[in-house]
């Protein structure tokens, strides 16, 4: 009997009783939370996430929109400019929400990854690097000069 494994004999109830593999780790998961000594911060940090998540399914993230949206046929170098800038403008909304959950939940880490840049979707703060901001900015004089010789 000194061999008796308890977690082996609990999952095999659980299985017997008709509980799969998922749910039983959603259980044995749920039992390690409430034994957590942080297990409050780690409840806000999963309810902010699922709001988060939830957000994003109703909003017109940058996912979504992509979803919803299809490439218009023929579209001019103007239009597609327009169209690529309606994206540029989702990624710095997405940015600006990543920075506040990260500056709020993971001050340390936000630290770090602020002074590199890190949360600066689609751009960067060194002129000289070569990003999508930069280059739909000179998209935008290219477009309209297409536009002007169209």
């Amino acid at each position: 009997m000194d061999n008796f494994d308890a977690h082996k004999w609990f999952k095999k109830q659980y299985l017997e009783e008709g509980m799969s593999d998922e749910k039983y780790a959603k259980a044995k998961e749920a039992e390690r939370l409430e034994n957590h000594p942080e297990k409050d911060k780690i409840k806000a940090i999963q309810a902010m996430l699922a709001k988060e998540k939830l957000d994003q399914s109703k909003s017109s993230s940058l996912i979504g929109r992509m979803g919803d949206r299809s490439l218009k046929e023929n579209m001019s170098p103007g239009e597609a400019v327009v169209e690529l800038n309606v994206y540029m403008n989702d990624l710095q909304d997405i940015s600006s929400a990543v920075s506040r959950i990260m500056q709020e939940y993971f001050p340390t880490e936000f630290d770090q990854g602020d002074a590199y840049g890190a949360f600066d979707f689609g751009s960067s703060r060194n002129q000289y690097d070569t990003t999508f901001e930069s280059i739909l900015d000179d998209l935008a004089s290219v477009g309209d000069d297409m536009e002007d010789d169209g």
